[in-house]
């Protein structure tokens, strides 16, 4: 298929195969990036020409990588030049007028040609489309390289002009800047408050008891309802562009603009990215629990083995009964384009412990696989992790259901 985007301000029209498919209302921006990716499956683009409202083309790109070819043949063409004459001459001063000596010659000349061009093709078809990574993960794990990419860094990095993955230093801070790309916080499980007095700004608590303790009675202990967040990476707010994209944000946003019967709004987001029903069980007995919410919202399915996921849940409903805490449980979404090998058998748990504990249930992975929500725009980063738009729906559905319970608290405590 060929498709066809035309910024004609203030709409983008998009044509595939020269029919007109969709015009979307996009605000004009002075600086853009285009960009391309895909969903779960494996989408090819390729053969992108960029042109100006004249008509003047601006960038023509078959992603072929030949950038330096007739440089590169060049080079090898030097390299076995002075090969081939050092090993000739080696071969006369060593065995003159001898036949061995012109076929261990030949023999030596054969290896080291067969070797370099081997490394150079090597070096510039395959893995100059290597990304090395080292560090420390988005998931606070220290990251290393393998063996393979050592012996590249070492030896076949001679001919960094020839990489086609080699960017110049200074091009990161500015796309960076431009992109207003936020950096994740190095602690893994630190909890952000998000509170309806300070709705632009995130507090960053760290998840040990003494922090928790200090930030609730100096900070959330004057809000009038709470609500605490449990979750995997989903819910804490993977794949949004900035903080305030993710969803526990978002979701304040949405509170806020209503018009409740309550003076203030607290929200902690204590998800963890790779936890389980039984990490975040563990972590609300021993402090989590010191916040004293209102209400639990827990967005579980994707990480919990099937046998042991009933039991979880039902030791937090004991938990939320205790302390006259209300339960909202999330089905956790993931995208149509994956088949989860447990997902449906954890939504049916889910929804099974929600009704014997007489708490709500919202089918999160069911709204988002509407056809309607699905093709509204981007919605995920992959199977799991949402995009900042896909975490604006889900926000605006549990603010629906958050609404309905301080309703139903408020209602409560009438006389």
């Amino acid at each position: 298929h060929s498709a066809k985007l035309v910024f004609n301000s203030p709409f983008l029209e998009l044509s595939i195969d020269d029919l007109p498919t969709r015009r979307i209302w996009e605000a004009p921006l002075d600086r853009q990036v285009v960009g391309f990716r895909s969903g779960h499956r494996e989408v090819i683009v390729d053969d992108v020409e960029i042109k100006s409202a004249g008509g003047n083309l601006i960038v023509a790109e078959d992603f072929r990588n030949d950038r330096y070819f007739w440089s590169l043949c060049f080079l090898v063409a030097a390299c076995l030049g002075g090969v081939i004459g050092l090993v000739l001459l080696g071969g006369k001063i060593i065995g003159k007028g001898s036949r061995r000596a012109a076929l261990w010659t030949f023999m030596l000349q054969f290896c080291l040609i067969t070797v370099l061009v081997i490394y150079l093709f090597f070096d510039y078809f395959y893995w100059s489309s290597q990304y090395p990574y080292a560090g420390i993960t988005p998931w606070g794990r220290q990251a290393r390289l393998q063996l393979l990419e050592k012996i590249r860094l070492s030896c076949f990095d001679w001919f960094s002009y020839f990489d086609a993955a080699n960017l110049k230093e200074e091009t990161y801070p500015a796309m960076a800047e431009f992109l207003k790309v936020e950096c994740a916080p190095n602690a893994r499980h630190d909890l952000q408050v998000s509170r309806s007095t300070a709705p632009e700004k995130i507090d960053i608590v760290a998840d040990d008891r003494a922090a928790i303790r200090r930030y609730v009675e100096t900070q959330s202990s004057g809000a009038s309802y709470k609500v605490l967040f449990l979750g995997t990476s989903q819910t804490w707010g993977s794949g949004a562009v900035m903080q305030a994209d993710r969803i526990v944000p978002q979701t304040l946003g949405r509170l806020v603009e209503q018009s409740l019967a309550i003076e203030s709004i607290c929200l902690v987001n204590a998800s963890v990215r790779g936890g389980s029903s039984a990490q975040l069980v563990e972590r609300y007995v021993d402090r989590l629990g010191l916040i004293q919410p209102d209400l639990i919202v827990v967005n579980l399915s994707n990480n919990d083995p099937p046998n042991e996921f009933e039991d979880h849940l039902e030791s937090l409903v004991r938990l939320s009964e205790d302390r006259d805490t209300d339960l909202l449980f999330v089905l956790e979404a993931n995208s149509t384009e994956f088949s989860h090998k447990w997902l449906r058998t954890n939504h049916r748990t889910m929804r099974r412990v929600a009704r014997r504990a007489n708490a709500p249930s919202l089918d999160l992975n069911g709204y988002l696989a509407q056809p309607d929500v699905y093709d509204s725009g981007i919605l995920w980063w992959d199977m799991i992790h949402l995009t900042s738009y896909g975490q604006h729906l889900a926000a605006e559905l549990i603010a629906r259901d958050i609404v309905d319970n301080i309703k139903a608290r408020t209602n409560r405590k009438l006389p």
